[in-house]
């Protein structure tokens, strides 16, 4: 992972790292977030599943070059954002 994108990630997630079972980061494929969609559906988790499964399909379309897809969870919510880097700057997009 670059320099910039380490630093980019630290931003986004303050001192978490990965240690501590409450503050951690990790990357999933699409195949492990369908597999999380499953549990969250089995475990009645439907808010969940919902973001898990807008994941999915942002992630099947998105320019891994271009963008990246970030699910944040916290005690009270999970949230979907998108990050786009271009030439003017970039954005995160909470979907």
């Amino acid at each position: 992972m670059t320099s910039r994108r380490n630093q980019l990630l630290k931003k986004l997630i303050g001192t978490a790292t990965g240690e501590d079972e409450k503050k951690s980061m990790f990357y999933l494929t699409v195949n492990n977030l369908e597999c999380a969609v499953d549990d969250l559906n089995k475990h009645d988790n439907k808010g969940a599943a919902d973001v898990m499964k807008k994941a999915i399909k942002r992630a099947e379309k998105l320019d891994p070059d271009k963008e990246a897809l970030f699910i944040i969870q916290d005690s009270k919510q999970m949230s979907l954002v998108h990050y786009k880097k271009d030439c003017e700057g970039a954005s995160f997009k909470m979907m």
